[in-house]
């Protein structure tokens, strides 16, 4: 496990776990200068890549890079521009940068050398933000599977009176995007502090808080809220919120103590609740992707799926469904892609002896539904 703490503007430190996060080691100061505001971490096995603003000194877009777990770091001024990072790679180890910049608009750049050289910047839509009780940045994140790269950031430009989460959308690894469009079904109030990530599948998993009214004060209830897109952010479900509960925040800037993640059974979250008369506090909470990924109005009935697949494999393997399979994709536990067959027929023949032994993850993609499920390939 790696973990990112900045203690101040002048001391973010990297840390390291072996043991699932029972004991660290402070294995390194990323920088010593003074000025760096809003850190992101990207973690790729050995690898470890950190983006950041640096309001001080030189200031622009830094750029820091370790490939000893943490050890060493190496950091470069990659952008003269300011604002709001958020970075992300993808399955092919390119990797994604997006930058609100402050009082510009939004702009993209891309690596395919693993942070070596970056594209031209290109721009992606203007934005406008007014700060309120409880935010005062139009924070953004991006994520990425296969070819679609996905953006968010806070906006008040609808009616220059209300926060919006927008988003934008790239089908081509980030060379040409949509125009952006509001993701919050709900337009009244204020949204805040989005975040996306994409779920090894290709579904799109976005929280943002949610307040019933704008401008805020001290004393607007807040609330978390999550959208699940079935397409990749083509289309999103009805929102529901995450918190059991609605309370104001006892600060005027809740801070960026926010982030949805997920692996290839659950989606994960975490934000920042006032309930407690003192001060706030982080919550988390966690959901099977099987059950959100099901709109309003949907009756989820596990082992409902008219599929048969075996959990466990030894050998040959057959895969039956009442619809046509158009897709099968097998993706380890990190979920990457260890296979894909496409043939459109009812049953599927493989040989697991041709698979590394271990857990697998399966996406099954027919004319009426998609299914995941979890295998353990004895080989």
């Amino acid at each position: 496990i790696h973990m990112l703490i900045q203690f101040s503007v002048r001391r973010p430190n990297h840390y390291f776990s072996r043991d699932g996060g029972q004991t660290w080691s402070d294995t390194s100061l990323v920088t010593g200068d003074y000025g760096v505001d809003k850190p992101w971490m990207v973690v790729n096995r050995n690898e470890i890549y950190i983006a950041w603003q640096q309001i001080s000194g030189q200031t622009g877009i830094m750029f820091a890079k370790s490939t000893d777990y943490g050890r060493t770091f190496t950091k470069t001024r990659i952008w003269n521009r300011t604002g709001i990072t958020a970075l992300c790679m993808d399955e092919s180890e390119n990797l994604h940068l997006g930058l609100v910049a402050w009082n510009d608009r939004v702009y993209y750049r891309k690596s395919t050398d693993k942070g070596a050289s970056w594209s031209a910047e290109k721009y992606l839509a203007d934005y406008w933000y007014q700060s309120g009780y409880g935010d005062r940045a139009p924070i953004n994140s991006i994520t990425a599977h296969g070819d679609i790269v996905f953006m968010t950031w806070v906006d008040n430009s609808r009616i220059y009176q209300d926060w919006d989460i927008k988003g934008i959308r790239s089908t081509d690894s980030g060379n040409t995007w949509s125009s952006p469009f509001i993701i919050n079904d709900s337009l009244d109030g204020g949204q805040c502090k989005g975040w996306a990530t994409f779920d090894p599948y290709g579904g799109l998993h976005v929280i943002y808080y949610h307040c019933p009214f704008w401008p805020t004060s001290s004393t607007t209830p807040f609330s978390l809220r999550y959208q699940y897109s079935p397409d990749s952010g083509i289309t999103f479900n009805p929102s529901v919120r995450v918190s059991d509960t609605c309370a104001p925040s006892h600060a005027d800037f809740m801070g960026e103590y926010h982030i949805v993640r997920t692996d290839s059974l659950y989606v994960y979250a975490i934000w920042t609740c006032g309930r407690n008369p003192q001060d706030n506090d982080l919550y988390f909470s966690k959901a099977l992707i099987s059950q959100v990924k099901v709109g309003e109005g949907m009756d989820y009935q596990p082992g409902s799926e008219p599929i048969s697949i075996p959990t466990i494999w030894h050998g040959p393997v057959m895969i039956k469904s009442n619809l046509k399979i158009n897709r099968l994709s097998i993706y380890d536990c990190s979920g990457r892609i260890v296979r894909t067959i496409s043939k459109g027929e009812n049953e599927i023949r493989l040989d697991s002896r041709l698979l590394p032994p271990g857990v697998f993850f399966l996406r099954i993609e027919t004319s009426e539904n998609t299914l995941t499920s979890k295998v353990v390939n004895l080989r």
